[in-house]
């Protein structure tokens, strides 16, 4: 059987360090400039702008109201 757990000794994987600089001159992308007209996305997109959400935003909304009128007084 082959011990697969990482020793202290191994390297770990080190990541690039993140510069928001870089992606300032970048424009945001639109999926109408990339994709097909008939793609999948463009029926998510219009299927969440008509979804009713105050059912999940209640709560939340509560949880802040209550958490304003804590830290307000």
């Amino acid at each position: 059987m082959f011990d697969t757990r990482r020793t202290r000794t191994e390297p770990r994987k080190t990541f690039r360090e993140w510069k928001p600089q870089e992606y300032v001159h970048r424009a945001a992308i639109q999926p109408s400039a990339v994709l097909p007209p008939d793609d999948l996305v463009f029926f998510f997109l219009d299927l969440v702008r008509k979804l009713d959400l105050s059912a999940f935003m209640r709560p939340t909304s509560k949880r802040r109201e209550g958490l304003r009128r804590s830290m307000c007084g």
